[in-house]
């Protein structure tokens, strides 16, 4: 009787740990999360919940195994290594996944390794001399152990350890979670992969199933602390759109202004046009100085700059039906630095396109995005400087860099340069729109704007959606 209490808590608690492990998984929020782990827990998830049914049925066996008949016992007996095999696969996937993010052209090796355990583990199981089902059954139950538990976990538990250097600046209670929890995967692996089941470790008599347990409760404590990284995402997440949405609203506030302004500026300058062409039909002749003639362009190149911001603010104040369709990001980076002209042959233009899936949008909007990058990169670079531009993709997003060499933004501007109106450019040389009306058509895309400061100049980081069937 006291042994079966034993097993019984021990089992129960044992299994309980990983179920509770499934369940915290489960509960966080990672639709929306960047973190790459984020799309990965679900193996994980998965394995938790599986490795605790395997516990339970364990705990079965010992306190029924005397009342089953022989072929209920070879039934759940078969069951339960079915499911503990199932879940050291899940592990390892999760854990081969998460390296294989890191090092991705280690990819097609990292998911070689399963195949090849599995080979080697029908091989063992193949050449073993079977004196009856049961011997067959914990043959192969080690061998799982062995062959696919211990390397799974350990794969989990390095993925675990390496990911937690990317959390540091996040969240450093969230960096140590991560880490002991691979930590304490790693002890896992040992003690569940390599040291065989009735066990007793010497000298102080501690059976190897005790330890595995504390083991699965070290990797859940951890696990807890490191989960709560999804909340201060989150949190972050909602600030970000809050402050887009205030931003947005600003936007629209300043559009409508705009527009007002626009309409009145414009009709004063069409007379001025019309007048300063008459004017100079009636004055200008072979016989004007040259001083008359330099006061007319002058006079030509201040209207023209007064009609350019004019320009300017309709673009950022207009409001209209835009035809969205399917474009393709590298051929409109393309189409972009055409439309430099000569320009661009003053600076080095460095473009590395990567495999993209297309975007749903409007071509010459994103085009003007472009554009404006492209030009302010110029205005900042000195001639010959390097501007690259990187396009890849990661997860359902599109990702376009752009950077150059520049003077750099001043951590003070960086978070008012997307405002309208606000430019570091010396008076005369810019409206402070481009980037606002960059921010507009990126928020009309359902993407968002990045800037941050690089030790050689500014880089600004574009995401657009991938397009999704039915769009």
């Amino acid at each position: 009787m006291g042994d079966d209490l034993y097993y019984f808590l021990l089992y129960l608690f044992y299994g309980l740990a990983f179920y509770s492990m499934g369940v915290a998984v489960i509960s966080v929020k990672t639709r929306s999360s960047r973190l790459e782990v984020a799309r990965l827990l679900w193996l994980f998830a998965v394995f938790a919940f599986l490795h605790a049914g395997n516990e339970w049925l364990e705990l079965f066996l010992i306190l029924e195994a005397t009342e089953l008949s022989r072929a209920t016992l070879v039934f759940f007996s078969g069951l339960k290594l079915v499911v503990k095999l199932t879940s050291y696969l899940f592990l390892m996937a999760f854990g081969l996944s998460l390296l294989a993010s890191y090092r991705p052209r280690l990819r097609s090796a990292l998911f070689a390794v399963p195949l090849v355990l599995l080979a080697g583990m029908l091989v063992s199981l193949w050449l073993h001399d079977v004196g009856s089902v049961a011997e067959f059954l914990h043959y192969s139950d080690v061998r799982g152990r062995n062959l696919v538990g211990f390397p799974g976990a350990v794969a989990a538990g390095v993925g675990l350890f390496v990911f937690a250097r990317s959390t540091t600046s996040t969240s450093a209670r969230a960096a140590r979670g991560f880490r002991g929890a691979g930590l304490a995967l790693v002890a896992y692996a040992i003690l569940t992969g390599l040291i065989p089941s009735g066990t007793v470790l010497q000298p102080l008599s501690i059976p190897i199933e005790l330890l595995r347990g504390l083991s699965a409760f070290v990797i859940l404590h951890f696990l807890m602390s490191a989960l709560h990284i999804f909340d201060l995402e989150q949190t972050a997440l909602l600030e970000e759109r809050l402050h887009r949405l205030a931003q947005a609203e600003k936007l629209n506030a300043i559009g409508k202004l705009a527009a007002g302004i626009v309409h009145e500026i414009n009709n004063p300058l069409t007379n001025i046009v019309l007048n300063v062409e008459m004017l100079k039909s009636e004055v200008l002749n072979d016989d004007s100085s040259p001083k008359l003639h330099k006061r007319f362009a002058f006079i030509e190149r201040n209207i023209e700059r007064a009609s350019n911001i004019a320009r300017e603010l309709l673009s950022f104040s207009r409001e209209k039906e835009d035809q969205f369709e399917q474009v393709d990001i590298n051929e409109l980076i393309d189409t972009s630095l055409t439309l430099l002209g000569s320009r661009r042959l003053d600076f080095d233009f460095r473009v590395a396109r990567g495999s993209l899936q297309p975007v749903w949008g409007v071509p010459w909007k994103i085009e003007e995005v472009f554009l404006n990058l492209f030009i302010n990169a110029m205005d900042a670079s000195a001639p010959g400087a390097v501007i690259a531009t990187e396009s890849l993709v990661v997860h359902n997003e599109v990702i376009v860099k752009v950077t150059d060499q520049g003077k750099g933004i001043p951590p003070e501007n960086l978070g008012r340069v997307m405002e309208p109106f606000f430019t570091t450019k010396e008076v005369g040389q810019g409206t402070g729109l481009g980037l606002s009306i960059c921010y507009g058509i990126m928020e009309l895309h359902g993407g968002r704007m990045e800037l941050a400061a690089t030790a050689a100049g500014t880089e600004v980081t574009l995401y657009f959606p991938v397009f999704r069937q039915g769009d």
